[in-house]
């Protein structure tokens, strides 16, 4: 039975990685780098491993205390 402290933890975790999340979304739906220039396909494929991954700590934090995807929620 997770305590408050836990619950505080994962509710921040939540955030930072939410905010994560978003940036790497907009990174990846710009496709260029901060120079200006195309962003290469390895690039490009690591990007979207990191998000990947990061969705599926959200993913398991938001299973493990749901209260912390509140803000997900419409």
């Amino acid at each position: 039975m997770p305590d408050e402290s836990d619950r505080e933890q994962a509710r921040l975790l939540y955030a930072l990685l939410r905010r994560e999340a978003d940036e790497l979304t907009v990174t990846l739906d710009a496709d260029l780098t901060r120079r200006g220039t195309p962003r290469s396909t390895t690039e490009s494929r690591r990007l979207a491993r990191d998000l990947d991954e990061i969705r599926r700590c959200l993913a398991k934090l938001a299973a493990r205390f749901p209260e912390v995807a509140v803000l997900d929620r419409p």
